[in-house]
């Protein structure tokens, strides 16, 4: 801030000041923000932060959603925002500094991703009865899963993970004679849900070899 007077001079003596002028030099603020946000939330509720920046009076942050444009969401004093409640997807934050010569560059941008652990539970289906230990175990798809684990128990024993990946069934063949039962859960890369109702089979060969018969003659 600079104040300025003035009075007058004929040689000696000068006038008195005249009243004070002033004027307030300011600058836009020239660095951006850097935002910190979590790299994944599981239930959409995170908070975005950002840096201080010398000379600034407000910030302005801007959100893109799922690669969309630009959207200011916050002009404020305040250096976070929370969120809660977002729906699942990706969320990218941009802010820049403000006073009131105008607003600086923008900031380095952080990305959240929102993605909840999978609500829901895959029904197994599958024959009761197999006569060769060769059958198929198929599942329900769930909304939001990546991953799906299914599990086999053997004659009531522990549970075994005999597959991790995409597909919904699994093919076994020559299996032994016994029980066996099977469950999946649905999983992406915050987590797993629930595991499904659990769905049995029994594997039973007719027997091999033919009776000897044997009798009297007469």
């Amino acid at each position: 801030t600079y104040g300025y007077r003035v009075r007058g001079c004929r040689d000696r003596p000068c006038s008195a000041w005249s009243a004070e002028g002033s004027i307030v030099v300011q600058s836009a603020p020239s660095a951006g923000p850097v935002v910190s946000a979590p790299g994944l939330s599981i239930d959409g509720q995170y908070t975005v932060s950002w840096t201080a920046i010398a000379s600034a009076s407000t910030y302005r942050l801007e959100e893109n959603a799922n690669g969309g444009g630009w959207t200011e969401i916050q002009s404020a004093t305040a250096t976070f925002i929370a969120f809660n409640g977002k729906p699942d997807g990706s969320y990218a934050y941009r802010a820049s500094a403000c006073n009131a010569a105008g607003c600086g560059d923008v900031g380095a941008a952080a990305t959240v991703q929102v993605l909840r652990i999978p609500a829901g539970m895959s029904t197994v289906s599958l024959p009761a009865l197999s006569v060769n230990g060769s059958f198929t175990v198929a599942w329900t798809a769930v909304a939001g899963a990546t991953v799906y684990r299914l599990e086999q128990s053997a004659a009531g024993g522990a549970w075994a993970l005999h597959y991790s990946g995409l597909a919904t069934s699994m093919a076994f063949a020559q299996l032994a004679d016994g029980a066996y039962a099977y469950r999946v859960t649905a999983c992406n890369s915050s987590g797993c849900g629930n595991a499904g109702a659990v769905s049995s089979i029994r594997v039973v060969r007719p027997p091999a070899a033919a009776p000897g018969i044997s009798a009297p003659g007469i």
